[in-house]
């Protein structure tokens, strides 16, 4: 039968939103900016070529004559002392030099009406242009019968304006006169002439203006010369019938004397309220709240840090033994004595201090006595002093009227003197040794922009097309493929202590990845063994034995890879390459140990500064390995010495016995050479490798620059470098 039950309270949740994924029509910006930083010199060069090959066409654009002069307008200097100088406004000198009267200056000096460029009229006519000059004017009187031709001056104004270009810039104090002409001298003479024009006019209007400023002064200065004379004779006569000759000297006494013991009482003041604020925290001190007073004797500063060493040991036997321990006791009474010198001092400051604010009290008191009985002393100004003090005041007003008018006129005379411009030549206009271009910089800056674009257009393709491996991050979708650190790239040149630290934590880093898929415990075997051949396993193998040795590991190294060849070896027949090979015989090795059975004993080499035991390959050719039974006897050899034993050993891809040997190993470290080794060619490996009865692949990104790997989309990158900058610290 059915039972109805009572609603229950169920939650109420929400789910938390999608998080906002980016799309493939997203811009990114950051990336973009990453992937300039990385091809900088490729876009740089990229463009540098396409512009200079754009450059002779650029320069072959038809040029005309044109010749510039540049000045710079100072500030005139201020004769006035506590005023800064007035920089002149470049919008009206630029007016100033295209005036009228500077352009008839010019047009008369170099008689520009006499020339075709400036006066149509000069160059006789031809037939044709008689016609079409006739026709012309026939239409226009027919259209407009009450306009009127311009004049002939009208006409070389106006053409004189279109060949000069007068401008100032912006940030600066400089102006430009650039002028055209079908010379090259007269292109350059004509701005040379204006400025010497421009020069001559404000030169001869400035003295025109301060003489009749100077003029003027003067008759000023003489009608208050006569005022000043009038006072001083009115302050002299009542001197003589007041018979008061000076004022204020004596009470002029009497108020330093009272300044100076105010300033003495004030003095007192502080120092007595500076010593009862010490006796305060000295008090509360001694009062058990704690604390430790401000300037206090070295004395005291000595006790309190040998109380707090004390109580630490005190505290630590205590600890250690318990209460009843002896000498628990002999340092809790060490602590008691030294509590007590403390108590002993601090009372002794104080009472030095009441005594010195008692000495202070008395010596306020003397001096509030002598402060009231100078007080008294003072006596007020008389009527009579009162009177010949605003008489002196009047007559010191009018002088100083008159000193300002002598001022003013020996500060317009100093003007006078001074230039009405203070303008300094920066470059004078030159005739012009080749036309200049149309345009030249315009379409330069165009091609550079285009240029630019191009290269960065294949500066994305070419990171589009790059498939060499450059992080883990890249192969974070096959779980077999481990991460086991990066390794730093060793600059032959600048090398430092930072990156050898550096290479130092990525190693340890390596190493505890490589433990911990043992559990914690390093392995008795690891093969590393490269991608591609020059991706440097040798390097990273002993490394490891390195670091693995200097931790108090033993180490034996099997090294099954040939001599290193020169760079030039790929290019040379194969009959060479094998000659170069055996040219220099080394120590016997892995090879005679697989051909010749000879003992390990006798080739396992010892070194004696770093205690690394390596079996080097040894001479001739290394025999294919048909079962694991010699990499057996290796093993038992390096369990025997408790050695862990790493072989060094060639790609996987092109050696069969890399297989092999790696089917008996407890690790496999796979070298990728950062940039350099393709990813399809890791992936191959690392399948390669578990067909052989690897499960996982461990994989180091070896010769990483930490600055170029920064600029990649890859987190761990980002961490690789930050890493570098600390190590650096």
């Amino acid at each position: 039968m059915n039972q109805l039950q009572h609603n229950r309270h169920a939650p109420l949740t929400f789910a938390a939103p999608d998080p906002a994924m980016p799309r493939e029509a997203d811009f990114d910006l950051s990336a973009m900016l990453r992937m300039i930083r990385r091809n900088v010199r490729f876009i740089g060069a990229i463009t540098a070529l396409l512009t200079l090959a754009a450059l002779p066409f650029i320069i072959a654009i038809d040029p005309v004559y044109r010749a510039q002069a540049r000045f710079l307008i100072h500030p005139t200097l201020a004769v006035e002392t506590n005023k800064d100088a007035a920089a002149p406004d470049l919008s009206d000198e630029v007016e100033r030099l295209r005036s009228r009267v500077i352009a008839d200056q010019v047009i008369a000096r170099f008689d520009l009406a006499a020339l075709p460029a400036f006066n149509p009229k000069a160059k006789p006519p031809s037939a044709i242009q008689s016609t079409v000059t006739e026709l012309k004017s026939a239409l226009s009187v027919t259209a407009t019968p009450n306009s009127q031709p311009l004049g002939t001056q009208e006409r070389i104004l106006a053409s004189y304006y279109q060949h000069l270009s007068v401008w100032h810039e912006t940030k600066s104090q400089v102006v430009q006169i650039s002028f055209s002409a079908p010379t090259p001298e007269l292109a350059a003479e004509v701005p040379n002439a204006m400025i010497s024009i421009y020069l001559a006019d404000r030169e001869a209007k400035h003295r025109q203006r301060v003489s009749a400023a100077l003029e003027l002064l003067d008759g000023q200065i003489a009608e208050q010369k006569d005022n000043v004379a009038k006072a001083a004779a009115e302050v002299q006569a009542y001197q003589v019938e007041s018979g008061v000759t000076s004022v204020g000297r004596a009470e002029t006494l009497e108020q330093s004397r009272i300044i100076l013991v105010n300033e003495q009482l004030s003095d007192i003041q502080r120092q007595s309220s500076e010593l009862h604020g010490k006796l305060r925290s000295v008090e509360a001190a001694l009062a058990g709240d704690g604390g430790i007073s401000p300037d206090e004797p070295e004395v005291i500063s000595d006790l309190r840090k040998a109380l707090q060493l004390r109580k630490r040991a005190l505290a630590q036997l205590t600890a250690s033994y318990g209460d009843a321990y002896g000498g628990v006791l002999t340092e809790r009474a060490h602590v008691i004595e030294i509590e007590n010198s403390i108590r002993d001092e601090l009372t002794a400051w104080a009472a030095s201090m009441r005594a010195q604010i008692g000495q202070l009290n008395d010596d306020q008191a003397t001096l509030t006595k002598n402060r009231n009985t100078l007080e008294g002393t003072l006596s007020k100004t008389t009527v009579a002093e009162l009177n010949l003090i605003n008489l002196i005041r009047r007559a010191d007003a009018q002088r100083e009227i008159l000193d300002g008018y002598e001022g003013q006129r020996r500060q317009l005379a100093a003007r006078l003197a001074q230039p009405a411009l203070d303008l300094e030549m920066i470059a004078p206009a030159t005739p012009p040794l080749w036309p200049e271009g149309r345009g030249r910089k315009v379409y330069l800056l165009f091609t550079m922009l285009a240029a630019g674009l191009f290269a960065l257009t294949l500066a994305g393709a070419r990171d589009l097309t790059d498939r060499s491996a450059r992080s883990h991050l890249q192969f974070e979708d096959d779980p077999d493929i481990i991460d086991a650190g990066m390794l730093p790239i060793l600059r032959r040149r600048g090398k430092t202590r930072t990156a050898d630290r550096h290479l130092k934590m990525a190693l340890n880093a390596t190493i505890r990845v490589i433990a911990t898929q043992e559990g914690g415990a390093l392995p008795r075997s690891l093969m590393v063994t490269p991608v591609q051949a020059n991706d440097g396993a040798r390097f990273v193998g002993y490394e490891l034995a390195r670091e693995l040795v200097a931790s108090g590991q033993g180490v034996l190294v099997i090294d099954t890879l040939g001599p290193t060849q020169p760079w030039f070896a790929k290019w040379l027949p194969r009959k060479l390459r094998l000659r170069l090979k055996s040219a220099n015989p080394g120590r016997k090795g892995f090879a005679e140990h697989l051909r010749e059975g000879t003992d390990l004993t006798e080739l396992v080499v010892t070194g004696r500064a770093t205690g690394l035991r390596v079996l080097q390959r040894g001479n001739g050719v290394i025999p294919p390995l048909d079962d694991a039974l010699a990499i057996r006897s290796i093993l038992k050899y390096a369990s025997t010495y408790r050695l862990m034993a790493i072989f060094i050993c060639p790609p996987a891809l092109s050696s069969a016995s890399t297989t092999k040997i790696a089917s008996v190993m407890e690790q496999v470290l796979v070298v990728i050479g950062w940039g350099h080794s393709p990813q399809e060619a890791v992936r191959a490996t690392a399948d390669h490798l578990q067909m052989a009865g690897v499960d996982r692949v461990l994989t180091v990104l070896n010769r990483v620059d930490a600055r170029r790997q920064a600029l990649y989309p890859f987190g761990d990158g980002t961490a690789f470098a930050h890493a570098a900058r600390a190590d650096a610290w």
